[in-house]
């Protein structure tokens, strides 16, 4: 893990394949560690989740960096019990 990931995550642009894939790859850790298990994580970031509203997979928002942050508040309350 970066020491300072909110920096490294300034330094990547927003709407490019390598930005998503690095916000991709900033989510999956933190959801896999919190869940167990990479297909477990998989299946949470691909479907809708009552936080996010109910409608949108968080998966699908990551294109912004708003929508990285909103995944890891989601992943955040995994980690402490809250079902999502």
């Amino acid at each position: 893990m970066p020491e300072n990931p909110q920096q490294d995550a300034a330094a990547i642009p927003n709407n490019t394949t390598a930005g998503r894939a690095a916000r991709f790859q900033r989510v999956t850790v933190p959801a896999v560690d919190a869940l167990g298990d990479i297909a477990r994580a998989d299946k949470r970031l691909r479907n809708p989740v009552r936080a996010r509203g109910g409608g949108i997979a968080p998966i699908a928002t990551l294109d912004a960096e708003e929508g990285a942050g909103s995944v890891m508040a989601v992943v955040v309350r995994i980690e402490h019990g809250v079902v999502c």
